[in-house]
């Protein structure tokens, strides 16, 4: 079944771009972590707008995530043709202060 993902759908640019892309008749897979808000907008999308709306929970600051999504696709089955990522995390340093080995740190 070809399917949108999304990451970050749970609120703000992300949620509003699921509910866009579902109107239009598109097939999602949400990720995220929260699981519940991840199963309510699946629901409220699949019942407004008759699509198949797949969520998948995951923390994508981990190295293991982007195996643990692709794992999930090939069970269920689900051809992923656009990626829209969204998801986020943040770093309180300037930019210029910044070093690839913190971000790294950060995300474990």
């Amino acid at each position: 079944m070809k399917t949108t993902m999304i990451t970050g759908p749970t609120a703000g640019i992300g949620k509003s771009i699921a509910y866009q892309l579902a109107e239009r008749g598109e097939n999602l897979l949400l990720v995220a972590r929260r699981e519940d808000r991840l199963k309510s907008i699946s629901d409220e999308l699949e019942s407004k707008f008759n699509v198949k709306v797949n969520y998948f929970v995951a923390d994508l600051t981990l190295q293991e995530a982007p195996k643990e999504i692709y794992a999930y696709c090939i069970n269920k089955g689900i051809d992923i043709t656009t990626r829209i990522l969204n998801a986020r995390y943040q770093i309180n340093t300037r930019l210029d202060e910044a070093y690839v080995v913190e971000e790294e740190a950060s995300e474990r």
